[in-house]
Parts: structure tokens; sequence; C-alpha cells
């Protein structure tokens, strides 16, 4: 797996990113999982990941092996070594965990760091007891199961998260370590931020579209997550919300515009253009590039993994 800047930057770095909501004080060896950064877990709804229950049609957590394949043909299965113990009810070993996340800003509007407000993962009795390597035929690896909360007033009836956090915790050991407010990988922890994540639409996975965090469900109505693929972002990967893209442009965007200017037939089988087609009508333009210059630079609300971002120390939730 290639490891992004900002999973250099963060693996076994300490990171205080706005630990809002969170239970943990003071000294604690280990930070669990993102269930215990999910306090005081006010007015929970059940947010899981298959997609019809009556039907019994399930869905899985994906990784995607091939970061040029814009079809979904290199996903698969998102790995899962370790083993059940029936007699305790037990997992030992690697665990995927998901956080959803609220951006939080001051009166300024200026982002202060996230605040915890849901979590799912994989270790859960039908991830568990269905994992491939005990033989199974369901193949339910990557089957989440979490909870939305409305944790201090951060999820208003009708509202969805803003951010997701994702850990592949290797070991099953938990998400690092907290000590003082501040959070640190482990050395097991690999993270992904919405940004390496795929939403998909549909039974048929289809329309990839990159940190789309508007296709999550709103709470507390829906509890069906969208498809989701791991695809650790490359340069040149757009981030839309809506269909607009909301990331940072650049040096690296406008080389990435120039290199399929005046192209046509774009669309989610190339991630539209790897991010040079702006507006989403299969070609790369005038229109592309106006809408590229218009935010040259401009992170107001977008992609916030840059270091200073994790400086934040921890504080009781409130608006700043």
């Amino acid at each position: 797996m290639n490891i992004s800047l900002k999973q250099k930057l963060l693996t076994g770095a300490v990171i205080g990113a706005g630990l809002v909501g969170s239970v943990l004080s003071g000294e604690k060896a280990g930070a669990g999982n993102f269930y215990d950064f999910c306090y005081p877990r006010d007015n929970p709804k059940s947010v899981i990941s298959f997609l019809d229950s009556k039907q019994k049609i399930y869905d899985n957590l994906m990784y995607r092996t091939d970061p040029n394949d814009a079809s979904g043909q290199s996903d698969v299965l998102v790995s899962k070594e370790g083993y059940y113990t029936d007699e305790g009810y037990t997992w030992v070993g690697e665990i995927w965990d998901m956080a959803f996340l609220k951006r939080l800003y001051n009166d300024k509007k200026e982002f202060t760091g996230w605040g915890f407000v849901g979590y799912a993962n994989n270790d859960n009795i039908y991830s568990n007891k269905n994992n491939s390597t005990n033989g199974s035929t369901y193949h339910l690896d990557g089957w989440l199961g979490g909870e939305y909360y409305n944790n201090y007033g951060m999820m208003p009836v009708g509202t969805k998260p803003d951010d997701i956090f994702l850990v592949n915790d290797k070991n099953g050991d938990g998400v690092g370590t907290v000590s003082g407010g501040n959070w640190t990988l482990g050395s097991d922890d690999t993270l992904y931020h919405t940004s390496d994540i795929l939403f998909a639409s549909g039974p048929q996975k289809t329309d990839f579209v990159r940190g789309d965090t508007s296709r999550l469900p709103t709470y507390p109505y829906v509890e069906v997550l969208p498809n989701m693929v791991v695809s650790p972002r490359r340069p040149g990967d757009a981030i839309y919300k809506n269909g607009e893209r909301i990331d940072r442009e650049g040096i690296l965007d406008l080389i990435n515009l120039s290199s399929h200017w005046l192209t046509e037939g774009h669309g989610a089988h190339d991630y539209w253009a790897n991010g040079a087609d702006h507006n989403l009508d299969g070609k790369v333009n005038m229109q592309d590039y106006s809408i590229m210059a218009s935010h040259w630079v401009n992170d107001s609300e977008g992609d916030y993994w840059t270091e200073e971002n994790f400086e934040f120390r921890q504080t009781p939730w409130e608006n700043p």
C-alpha cells in the first residue's frame, strides 16, 4: 500500500485533532476504538452498512488495489487477518475502525477541529463470525456496524457528518494512545481521511465520487451507509461534495488540467479526468479553467490535512 504524505506525517506522530466529546482525559494507555471517542453518546441512532436487511443483501468496506482503476474492477474486500473465538464472542486480530465527524469553527469561521458524532467498525458478530479466514461463504470481512450520536447538539436532526476518519488497526489493539488530550496513532495503525474514500451510489457500486460525504445517511432517519472504497488520494485527485469540487487548487491541478485540455468523454470511469473536469460535464475547457482559477490555492472549504491543524488541544465542545 502506498503511504501518502499525510499518513507519513501522522503515523506515529502526536495529533491533537480537536477530540471534542471524547471521554478521554489526562493519561490513558490506549485510545480504544472510535466508540470511546464518542461521548456522551446522546440520542443514538443505528447506522449500519448492509444494503437491505430484509433481502439479506450485504455490503462491505472495499479497498482499491489499482489507483488508476476508475471502474472498480480492482476493488477487493478490506483485509481482516485474525480469528474469532466462539466461546468469548471475541475477535482477535485486524480491525477497521471508522469515525464520523463534524467540523468545528470559531466566530471568525476559522476551522478549529473535529467533533466525534459516530462510529462504525467491523469488530462485530456478523463480520467476525462470517470472516473468510474461518471458511465462511458470506465473506463479510468489511461489514461495518455502528451508531450516530447528537453529542453536544453537534448533529441536529436532518444533518450529516462532515468528515470521516478511518483507521486500519492491524493488531486490533486500539487506534493508538492518548496522553494529555493528544492522540498518537500506533505503529500498526494506518489513518485514512474523507479524501481517501470513494463514495459510490446504488447496489452496483457505480458513480464513484471522492470525499463526497453528502452521500452519508442523514441523522436520524436513514440506517444504510453508501458503498465505500478505500483509495488513498493521489496528486490531482479531486474531492467533491454535492457535485462541487471543494479541495484546494494549485500547480499540480494546473498541470493536470493542461494534460487533459480540450478532451471530452470524461466521467466516473476516469475520475472526471483525475479532477481536471471541475464542473463534471465530461469536458475539460475554459469553464474548468475558470473554476480552478477562481479558487486558486483556496482551502477555506477543502482539505484540512495540514500540520498546523493537528495542534489543537482537547476542550469541551462549545462555539470557540
